[in-house]
């Protein structure tokens, strides 16, 4: 396949994450190394070129050639045509330096690294010195030099300026010996790349000084090349920005489908509109599908009611019944043992009930967490890391976040749902609460529930993993709390014990059928990106 074919047949790799950037990097793998354009050997060489340049400079007297950097096979440069030669880039290019006081040029334009898109070279909307309240110190550019971003080069944040303006103190003007179209294709290119960032270890904010950045090698062809494969360039990027753009739109297509589609699915949970929504035309974000199949199962809209299921509110008042029979038998036995009593319960065996909730299905009530779940936060235990690596063991340890370690000991054994106590609840992704099973030890960053006997565990957790838990919290953003009082006074909508076994078999149905459908998505995607990639080597190699 050649190049030519490669772009013809791009949609059969635009399933590939980031198909177009990587069609980007091929076409500057092949500039750099003299593989995008032919040669033609009537041409004046690379050396011969420098030569020249530099022999014209000597004359005009304007500036002294640089010590020689020699070049040698230890710096595992690529091979390149016959006609092209290897210099550091302070033969072919001069790092300037003209600092100026901002408010003589209030007018000019400023320009900092966040006007240059990375990886492209492509200048982003710039505003004035005025209008951006510069007041240090700035470099003066000159339409035609080059402007080189040296914080963070991993970016590659290059562009050729056609106007005169100033720059952050982050940059470099650059004044380029040849092509300077031709010099920023290179320092696009990964032989740039893997040498500006190679002898950086700031790991926060890297740089490359100007010593750094002399010594780096550049690939120079002829000056006729060097314009060729600018145009080439220039061509092939084009049409990487129109298959963006064509991606772009399709996608906005797509995402107006997907949305249609998930409404479609709300209106009608069946299992024909849930494979609608993994269309090859569109795919909605399984996260998403996830997230909507839960909501409606906790507002009763995933399947239908049954009259002879008895109602929720009866279940919740009868819940409460067996809860005080139980404390009492439980403390006329701590007194018989001289042991402490059970612990009473927050609610005093005295249930919220509500069946007058506008939108809620019939047979259904609002209730309060703590009138049909206990909490055993009481039996948490942390244990420290030492320990738990110290006494590495089989049972699980949890936390806020889920299984965060192991142990040799448990505190539990038996099917609970833990809610997040003190962790991330602004921004989260994770959900916040999750089932555990069998043998447990949980520290206390996770509020322990117990599901009241006839209480679905699981249909309780569906009810809490999406909660809008934020209003509750108290705290600052990044570490906001969920008091046990908040957790247990929450209020959810509850269904009659039998449909709440249907409505967790239909869910884990459903999110079976999304896992099969986002494996089949992800496979699709790894084939299209395994073709692009041994596209992409065999252009190399045939290169």
């Amino acid at each position: 396949m050649n190049l030519d074919t490669f772009f013809e047949k791009f949609d059969l790799f635009a399933d590939a994450p980031n198909a177009v950037a990587k069609m980007r990097e091929l076409i500057l793998w092949l500039a750099v190394r003299g593989k995008l354009t032919k040669q033609n050997l009537g041409e004046e060489s690379g050396q011969e070129l420098l030569a020249r340049i530099w022999r014209n400079l000597a004359q005009q007297k304007s500036i002294t050639k640089p010590s020689s950097f020699a070049i040698d096979t230890t710096e595992s440069l690529p091979s390149l045509p016959m006609s092209w030669v290897w210099a550091r880039f302070c033969e072919v290019a001069i790092i300037a330096s003209n600092l100026v006081d901002p408010s003589d040029y209030l007018d000019s334009i400023h320009l900092a690294p966040d006007n240059i898109e990375k990886g492209t070279g492509k200048l982003l909307p710039c505003r004035t010195i005025r209008e951006d309240e510069v007041k240090s110190s700035k470099h003066r550019f000159y339409s035609g030099q080059v402007v080189y971003s040296k914080i963070r080069p991993n970016l590659a944040k290059v562009v050729v300026v056609n106007f005169d303006g100033l720059c952050s103190a982050d940059m470099y003007p650059i004044d380029s010996l040849i092509d300077a179209k031709f010099l920023q294709i290179f320092m696009l290119s990964d032989i740039f790349l893997a040498q500006a960032v190679k002898s950086d270890t700031r790991v926060a904010m890297p740089k490359i000084n100007q010593t750094e950045l002399n010594a780096i090698c550049v690939s120079i062809p002829p000056l006729a090349e060097q314009k060729r494969i600018v145009a080439k360039v220039d061509e092939l990027m084009a049409l990487c920005d129109r298959l963006e753009a064509q991606q772009q739109q399709r996608e906005t297509r797509h995402t107006a489908l997907a949305q249609a589609s998930l409404t479609r699915f709300a209106d009608a949970p069946t299992t024909a509109n849930l494979e609608l929504l993994f269309h090859k035309a569109f795919s909605v974000v399984p996260s998403q599908l996830r997230k909507t199949i839960i909501d409606l199962a906790v507002q009763g809209r995933l399947i239908s009611q049954n009259t002879d299921d008895g109602t929720a509110a009866a279940f919740v008042h009868q819940l409460q019944i067996q809860r005080r029979d139980s404390y009492e038998g439980g403390r006329i036995a701590a007194e018989k043992a001289h042991t402490r009593p059970p612990k009473r319960p927050s609610n005093d065996f005295n249930a919220y009930v509500s069946e007058q909730i506008e939108g809620m299905p019939t047979g259904w009530c609002e209730t309060r967490i703590g009138d049909i779940a206990e909490c055993l936060d009481y039996l948490r235990v942390p244990v420290n890391k030492a320990e738990r690596l110290g006494d590495r063991g089989e049972i699980p340890y949890y936390g806020a976040n889920g299984q965060v370690g192991w142990i040799d000991k448990y505190l539990f054994n038996e099917p609970l749902v833990l809610v997040v106590e003190d962790e991330t609840f602004i921004g989260r992704v994770k959900p916040f609460s999750y089932m555990i099973y069998g043998k447990s030890w949980v520290n206390n960053h996770a509020h322990v529930l117990r599901p009241l006997t006839g209480m679905s565990a699981e249909y309780l957790n569906l009810c809490l993993c999406q909660y809008p838990f934020i209003p509750l919290t108290s705290g600052t953003t990044g570490r906001r709390k969920l008091t046990q009082a908040s957790l247990l006074d929450a209020k959810l909508w509850v269904a009659p014990p039998p449909e709440q076994k249907r409505i967790v078999a239909k869910v884990e149905q459903l999110m079976g059928l999304v896992d099969r459908l986002e494996a089949q998505l992800a496979e699709s995607r790894a084939k299209a990106t395994a073709l692009l990639d041994a596209v992409v080597a065999e252009l190399s190699a045939a290169a």
